[in-house]
């Protein structure tokens, strides 16, 4: 369809011109239909110059933050920064002491440390014979983290000769330096400082005569109804304590190795039951 306009100057008439529908902006016979959501019938504005200069001036403060903070990082506190990126490349893991062991006066393992390679924590063992779990106690392993960092680093004792003697028994632990790459595996170790084991002990208890007098205890209470009893037997010549037995008893190596659910229910379950008995 071809449009003609008819234009006025200056009051006088001009003839008729014929244009191009190309040429024309807006179309006067569809100027109802605008849809104005989709910007229809609309005319684009160039930004003015004002706002161009206050786009350059903010680019500019911007860079300019950026460059100051660079220089900051790089040549004011590159030296600090350097310092932080080589200390998490580098980790520091405790090397753990081994806990000394407990012996009786004929030189019969009560308490040892058990060879295991497949943890970096040595199992505290203890002997099986009935008698002994109060007069040794039990101890809480060191505990890490999700991420492999550990926040308790030694043994702690928790009854007993344990906890008793947990100075002379837990040792120095050491420390080992690995260095970690971006996916958190270890590229390096080295040991920078060993550990100091801890002080063996040797009681003056005598073995045999503690599961004896445990033996005895526990048969005289449960021939006569009784809950609980404890018994002592000491050299009147020196003072020196042979056995020192209380009944019942809990099962410490259970206590502090106990790894499955199951296991640490017994453990609840025999500890309730025997609160109970002393109430």
């Amino acid at each position: 369809m071809m449009l003609y306009l008819r234009t006025f100057v200056r009051g006088r008439k001009r003839k008729k011109e014929e244009i191009d529908p190309e040429e024309v902006f807006l179309d006067s016979s569809n100027i109802s239909g605008f849809n104005t959501q989709q910007m229809e019938g609309q005319i684009e504005q160039p930004l003015s110059r004002h706002v161009s200069t206050v786009l350059m001036v903010l680019f500019v403060l911007f860079f300019g933050a950026f460059i100051v903070r660079l220089y900051g990082m790089q040549i004011t506190d590159g030296a600090m920064y350097a310092s932080k990126a080589e200390r998490n490349a580098l980790r520091e893991q405790p090397i753990f002491a081994h806990r000394g062991t407990i012996e009786d006066r004929n030189g019969t393992l009560l308490a040892w440390n058990a060879a295991d390679d497949t943890s970096e924590i040595p199992r505290r063992q203890y002997i099986t014979e009935s008698g002994f779990s109060h007069l040794l106690g039990y101890v809480s392993y060191p505990k890490k983290d999700s991420s492999g960092i550990f926040w308790q680093e030694s043994y702690i004792g928790k009854d007993g000769i344990e906890k008793e003697y947990q100075s002379k028994l837990q040792g120095v632990a050491g420390e080992r330096v690995i260095a970690i790459n971006a996916h958190q595996e270890i590229e390096a170790e080295n040991i920078t400082v060993d550990p100091t084991h801890g002080e063996n002990l040797k009681l003056t208890i005598d073995a045999g005569v503690q599961a004896k007098l445990y033996e005895r205890i526990q048969a005289l209470a449960n021939g006569y109804g009784y809950t609980a009893g404890a018994g002592v037997i000491m050299d009147v010549r020196t003072g020196e304590v042979l056995a020192l037995a209380s009944f019942p008893e809990y099962d410490n190596n259970l206590l502090t190795n106990a790894s499955t659910s199951a296991e640490k229910a017994q453990v609840a379950s025999d500890l309730l039951d025997k609160r109970h008995k002393f109430l």
